[in-house]
């Protein structure tokens, strides 16, 4: 797996990942809605005909909702690994560096 930082993939912006692990909830919303468009594509299935040839699309509503509920499922795990990783519990700030 490469964690490389790759400047050409959009990413929100670090204001909303932080009110995300504070527990803002309407940042949740805002997540889930600036990956709609990758969460459709990824839920997408092509269509074929029966000589095997692509005539389409068809985007799978439940398929869409099991990877928003893997979303809404990890957000609570990353809040938690990074508590972890800060015992014994104390206040923090996590810094998230926009474009690096």
């Amino acid at each position: 797996m490469n964690n490389t930082f790759n400047p050409n993939i959009p990413v929100p912006k670090s204001e909303l990942l932080i009110r995300l692990l504070n527990g803002d909830e309407s940042a949740i919303i805002e997540l889930l809605d600036y990956y709609d468009s990758y969460i459709t594509a990824s839920a997408a299935i092509p269509v074929l005909n029966a000589d095997g040839q692509r005539e389409g699309i068809f985007v799978s509503d439940d398929l869409k909702q099991e990877i928003i509920y893997r979303i809404l499922r990890s957000i609570p795990l990353i809040r938690g690994k990074i508590r972890a990783l800060l015992e014994p519990p104390k206040p923090y700030i996590v810094v998230i560096r926009d474009g690096i």
